[in-house]
């Protein structure tokens, strides 16, 4: 009989404006938590209703030293990066960009929900690299709505970004493994997961209210639930009258130095200082004018 895991942390998630001054719940980095090894930070974007003429998002920015997966639920936005790539990301859809030695990206609003408004709704990850791919070379990858497998559930299903989930492959395969799945429960659904020993867990709960762990520990939105490592199994209860809908990620520590300077993420305070010279020096590439 496997090992049932118990909550070791509940997270209060701080608000806070991001890239123009979108509006995004943040479980981490916040005070007293940086970082869920090795999982740098999550923000969800939204849900906000933009009035025609007011949508914003993040305008060009340079990363270096890890990976994000942007995920949507609501809206529409546009990427762009100084590797030349282009996509419209819609609902359901997620992009994975491996920042590694340098890029410069924008994710901007879609013209459409600029002029019209609307809503917009999503979740953005940063995962860490390991010391000896801090630098790979940038990468860029499409993730459509219609790639994410969606396992149905007794009361409820699971979307699959990225990892193996009942023989499910997620479509992301980040250079840090990881298992990244959006979960929608209905009301009275109970779910009991397997998790391999050692791998730390973390869910994001953004709707509803649930119970979590052999404590059955209530836990409302918007929270971050960590998991003790100790243990083969979740124990998730969703006791609201509403749907839960949380984010499940799972991945095994790095244990790395990490040192941070706003978009870049390396493991010594002078790769930061080198990275801040590359940028200035133009060595992560720009984002080229669009020709219409």
């Amino acid at each position: 009989m496997s090992v049932e895991r118990s909550c070791r942390q509940i997270q209060t998630c701080e608000q806070t404006f991001e890239g123009g001054g979108f509006p995004v719940t943040r479980p981490f980095p916040v005070p007293g938590f940086r970082e869920w090894d090795p999982f740098l930070l999550l923000d969800h974007l939204g849900p906000v209703c933009w009035k025609p003429g007011e949508a914003l998002g993040a305008p060009d920015h340079p990363h270096r030293g890890f990976e994000a997966i942007t995920y949507l639920l609501q809206g529409q936005m546009i990427h762009r990066d100084s590797g030349g790539h282009e996509a419209v990301i819609g609902p359901g859809d997620a992009q994975w960009m491996t920042a590694g030695s340098g890029v410069v990206h924008s994710e901007l609003p879609h013209p459409d929900l600029l002029r019209q408004g609307g809503w917009l709704e999503g979740f953005q990850l940063w995962i860490n690299l390991q010391a000896k791919s801090k630098m790979v070379p940038p990468a860029y990858h499409e993730i459509p709505s219609a790639k994410i497998p969606k396992k149905q559930l007794e009361r409820g299903w699971v979307n699959i970004i990225a990892g193996n989930y009942d023989e499910i492959q997620g479509p992301a395969h980040p250079e840090t493994s990881i298992e990244y799945r959006h979960y929608h429960l209905e009301t009275g659904a109970e779910i009991h997961e397997s998790i391999a020993e050692g791998l730390g867990l973390g869910l994001y709960l953004f709707c509803g209210e649930g119970a979590f762990g052999r404590e059955k520990r209530v836990v409302q939105a918007p929270n971050w639930v960590a998991f003790a490592e100790e243990g083969e199994s979740v124990s998730i209860y969703n006791l609201g009258a509403e749907s839960l809908e949380f984010l499940w990620l799972a991945g095994r520590p790095l244990g790395e130095p990490i040192f941070r300077h706003g978009p870049f993420v390396m493991n010594s305070e002078l790769q930061i200082l080198k990275a801040l010279q590359d940028f200035r020096q133009g060595k992560m590439g720009r984002i080229e004018p669009r020709v219409d």
